[in-house]
């Protein structure tokens, strides 16, 4: 009988356990929560760059672009305007797209020495085995390229960066619309250097006219754009044809390698980034599940016990 006392006290005790652990990491995604809620002070970075964006923009179509719809070409302007929409389109689902998130788990799932071992040979890629490590915040096994972002709180699949100015991060999903927005902002930046620029040249003997004096204000601000914007646009194409993130090209990952196991010359790399169709969001993998079971497993056993200690 005392066995039996002894027994059900014990099991009692491990089961405030469970529950306070299960608690732990519940506060601790409440916690990521509430992080999330308050990165909402990072949303002046977007602001700034939609401000900027649509300013200059409407700057150009009100001051350059009737001058050429009058002297030029009326063609222009409305090719130009509708493209602006489309470097909106590419500005927006960078900045709203799912990059990537892999859910976390509720508890916590320590992977024991042996699974451990296992997982690892399973991530063995080109002769290169890739360290299989938990994520202590997600409690999920992180696969190869995956990373934590500490803005944003979540696991991202081939996580390239967190964009401050779209509050977003850059990952497997939405690369592609962030290459394209890249891509289509450089090409609508220069087209407006370029009539701001024809336009003073065309109006030179009278130089103090508004939409001249416009002009410069817009020669000034797109040629510090260009550099920006072209600069990291061309670093992202030398990223691409390596088949390289900017998350592993800052920390030096493959830097004791001649090329990374995941490069597969520069036309395969580039197919991949733009002809590839994108993973869905739905059938991305998550530990939810695993982790339900696990959790519900562990209370019918006590359960089960209790009742049989009972009897």
């Amino acid at each position: 009988m005392d066995k039996l006392l002894s027994s059900s006290s014990s099991i009692q005790q491990q089961i405030p356990k469970a529950n306070l652990h299960t608690s732990l990491s519940l506060s601790r995604n409440k916690h990521f929560v509430v992080k999330k809620k308050l990165s909402a002070k990072y949303l002046i970075y977007p602001i700034v760059a939609w401000f900027l964006f649509i300013l200059l923009t409407i700057i150009y179509f009100i001051f350059v672009c009737p001058w050429y719809y009058h002297n030029i070409n009326k063609i222009i302007p409305i090719i130009h305007g509708l493209f602006v929409f489309y470097v909106g389109q590419n500005f927006l689902q960078s900045m709203c797209m799912d990059p990537g998130v892999y859910h976390p788990c509720q508890v916590n799932q320590r992977r024991d020495e042996f699974r451990l071992k296992f997982e690892t040979k399973l991530y063995s890629i080109e002769k290169i085995d890739f360290d299989v490590t938990q994520c202590t915040s997600c409690f999920i096994v992180k696969p190869p390229r995956t990373h934590h972002c500490r803005y944003c709180g979540y696991c991202i699949d081939t996580l390239d960066h967190h964009c401050p100015w779209l509050c977003n991060c850059i990952g497997r999903r939405n690369y592609r619309f962030f290459l394209l927005f890249l891509f289509t902002l450089l090409i609508h930046v220069n087209i407006t250097f370029i009539c701001s620029l024809y336009l003073i040249i065309a109006l030179r003997e009278n130089l103090l006219q508004v939409k001249v004096i416009v002009s410069f204000i817009l020669v000034f601000c797109t040629t510090i754009l260009t550099g920006l914007v072209g600069g990291l646009f061309g670093l992202h194409v030398i990223f691409v044809s390596k088949n390289i993130t900017t998350f592993e090209q800052v920390t030096g990952k493959f830097m004791d390698v001649e090329q990374t196991p995941f490069n597969r010359g520069i036309v395969q790399n580039w197919l991949r980034i733009c002809c590839v169709s994108i993973i869905p969001k739905l059938n991305r993998y998550s530990t939810d599940g695993a982790c339900q079971k696990c959790t519900t497993d562990k209370h019918i056993s006590a359960t089960n016990e209790q009742e049989t200690l009972r009897v």
